[in-house]
């Protein structure tokens, strides 16, 4: 509670309050790696509250806080954010397919992929993935069929 007196007021407007916190303390000071060992342990569960939530408003929550943090960050960790924020541009072309919102996945895709020559968030063969997928969602659903 020392370390983080006041919380800004984008804290509350985002969906994870673990990421906002990891950020705001990490501000306070050198960061130091304490060997191998597992400190903590995140489980992951199929009825956790994060998972119930459809794939599309988990990943505009991720979004939302990636840029919350860069503007906060100003600059610093530009590379790294602006590659996570590129990464989860692409998951949201997945989530534009799973809701059947498939003009909204072949424009995020087209944003994905415009941000990607500077961020490089996911390689080049997920790239050609992603485009087949918002292009051509019949194609997924064929090969689906097909392997099932």
């Amino acid at each position: 509670r020392k370390l983080l007196p006041v919380v800004p007021d984008w804290f509350y407007d985002l969906a994870m309050g673990d990421w906002s916190i990891n950020l705001l303390l990490a501000q306070q000071g050198p960061l130091a790696l304490v060997g191998n060992e597992a400190l903590s342990t995140y489980r992951l569960h199929n009825s956790s509250f994060w998972l119930t939530r459809p794939l599309l408003d988990r990943t505009q929550d991720e979004l939302k806080a990636l840029r919350t943090f860069a503007q906060h960050l100003d600059g610093k960790c530009a590379a790294e954010i602006g590659h996570q924020i590129n990464r989860r541009q692409f998951w949201l072309v997945d989530a534009d397919v799973e809701a059947g919102t498939f003009a909204a996945a072949r424009q995020t895709f087209c944003e994905a992929f415009s941000g990607w020559w500077r961020h490089r968030g996911v390689t080049f063969p997920w790239v050609i993935r992603y485009g087949l997928r918002a292009y051509t969602p019949w194609f997924i659903a064929i090969r689906r069929f097909t392997r099932s």
